[in-house]
């Protein structure tokens, strides 16, 4: 004699019928209920903010991920953004190249949220005269175009002489060099990083110097990360969305149908957002594509 053994309903699935039921039973009550919900949250889902740290969606308990961030805040490796100056053809060392170089480096330590910056144009120079230790400016005041090649030899010289200087902030050869951007931790790096980029790309758009410019560094990198992957997003949604739809409404064969179902997920997409930012979690490169995923 065989014996059937019941079997007691899930919490999850003893809500979805219960809450089932009821809408079933108050499909009007339910319907006013589920609109003024989503009216109240669709402010919060409007203004929804993003955390665009790279490491954010890394699993945070991880020793690895810890001693990574332990490490970047104590000497500031994920705040310093590289900016790299390469000349085409010949080297830095012209009047023109050397002001523009001086010129975009005073432009950066000038951005809101970069506390210092670093280039060979800005740095000073210590050297041993006799007895004498004497401080001078590496570079100096760039005089007028016309004694400036003798100038100009001399500071070549000078800068590829000194060891702290060649294969740092400049190559041997001195056809390329980095300007460091030193950003305070405290500021929102990809507000301040995309201002640097900002700055750099008009200070590209002056030149006809044969200068070619590039970016790295970790604020340089997340924020175009950041950008690239919002960008993809905002290009590949409507598509997705075109896609969806065609499915809804082949599958249901109804036009009233598929209004519902498309529906119930614009209804759960205000839902979730709205939650996350009224419970101060921002959508993080991973969290972001929620919407289009939903």
């Amino acid at each position: 004699m065989s014996s059937v053994q019941k079997s007691t309903p899930g919490l999850l699935r003893t809500l979805a019928l219960k809450s089932g039921g009821t809408a079933a039973k108050y499909p009007r009550l339910t319907l006013i209920i589920i609109g003024l919900i989503t009216a109240l949250l669709a402010p919060s889902a409007a203004g929804v903010q993003y955390d665009d740290d790279v490491l954010e969606f890394l699993p945070q308990d991880t020793p690895e991920i810890q001693h990574f961030k332990e490490i970047g805040q104590r000497f500031h490796g994920l705040s310093v953004a590289v900016i790299g100056v390469e000349a085409t053809e010949g080297d830095l060392f012209s009047y023109a190249r050397l002001a523009h170089l001086r010129g975009l480096t005073l432009a950066l330590k000038k951005v809101k949220g970069v506390t210092a910056t670093t280039g060979f144009t800005e740095q000073q120079d210590i050297s041993v005269e006799g007895d004498t230790t004497v401080v001078r400016d590496l570079v100096g005041k760039l005089p007028s175009k016309g004694p400036a090649i003798g100038f100009v030899d001399r500071t070549k010289k000078r800068v590829l002489s000194r060891d702290h200087i060649r294969g740092f902030l400049i190559s041997p050869r001195g056809d390329a060099t980095l300007i460091l951007a030193n950003i305070d931790p405290g500021m929102p790096m990809k507000a301040v990083a995309e201002e640097i980029r900002k700055t750099v790309n008009e200070w590209a758009e002056k030149t006809d110097n044969g200068l070619a410019f590039h970016l790295g560094g970790a604020p340089l990198i997340g924020s175009y990360v950041a950008r690239v992957a919002r960008e993809d997003i905002t290009r590949l949604s409507p598509w997705v969305a075109m896609a969806v739809i065609l499915i809804v409404l082949v599958t249901a064969r109804s036009f009233l149908g598929a209004i519902i179902a498309l529906a119930s997920v614009g209804v759960t997409i205000v839902w979730i957002i709205g939650l996350l930012t009224l419970l101060d979690r921002p959508l993080t490169l991973v969290s972001s594509s929620l919407p289009m995923l939903l």
